[in-house]
């Protein structure tokens, strides 16, 4: 069951995944102001009213009948998250677009009020996370926030408060960067962005906190154009 198990893994995200994320290469979308902001990365943990963009297989699962979905429901082990109503739920009702943020952020320059993003960027190597953030830079509107969360390496016993490479293969499921409060805040004023703020958990300029954030013990740094 096992060796079945990661077989369909590999070909859902190793075959089919990339096929329906180049499908969306030409896609353009017009800002909703029914959304408060945009949460890149997000997973199935996109929160009421925030439009999630993430580029993982189970986006377009929702589309399956629900008998297939029960039987991916175990395949990715999601029974340990979720029951079953709440995994159907997330799929089929939560408003995420699928999309590689590597290509950039879908949307026209000056558009966005709010852009969060959680345990999301060391997913990406250190090159395509200052090209996203420029991305979230350009999108933004003028005083728009931008709010990044990441595993916090400060308490790792990290010496030269600094990032780490990890140069591992392309794989999502793994950390390819991890950053210090400094590094976030350095990569914020390369790309544009006027005041930057180290926060705290739920805290800071950022609306709406309590819905979108949970991660604690991470860092918390936050960008205003």
């Amino acid at each position: 069951m096992k060796t079945i198990s990661l077989l369909i893994k590999r070909i859902a995200w190793g075959l089919i995944n990339p096929i329906f994320l180049r499908s969306h290469n030409k896609e353009y979308y017009n800002w909703c102001n029914k959304f408060w902001g945009l949460n890149l990365g997000c997973g199935l943990e996109n929160a009421p009213n925030w439009l999630g963009i993430d580029g993982g297989v189970f986006v377009i699962l929702g589309i399956l009948p629900t008998f297939i979905l029960r039987f991916m429901y175990s395949i990715f082990n999601y029974s340990k998250i979720y029951n079953f109503s709440e995994y159907i739920y997330k799929l089929k009702h939560l408003p995420i677009i699928h999309w590689d943020l590597r290509r950039g952020i879908p949307f026209a320059n000056n558009s966005v009020p709010y852009i969060y993003s959680s345990h999301f960027l060391e997913h990406l190597n250190y090159n395509d996370s200052v090209k996203l953030m420029r991305e979230c830079y350009r999108v933004l509107k003028k005083c728009g926030v931008l709010r990044v969360v990441v595993p916090n390496i400060e308490k790792a016993n990290n010496p030269n408060n600094d990032a780490i490479s990890i140069n591992i293969k392309h794989d999502f499921h793994k950390h390819k960067y991890t950053y210090s409060t400094d590094k976030l805040i350095s990569i914020f004023k390369q790309v544009g962005f006027r005041f930057t703020f180290n926060e705290q958990f739920q805290k800071g300029k950022f609306i709406y906190l309590k819905d979108l954030e949970f991660r604690k013990n991470s860092i918390y740094v936050e960008a205003i154009k």
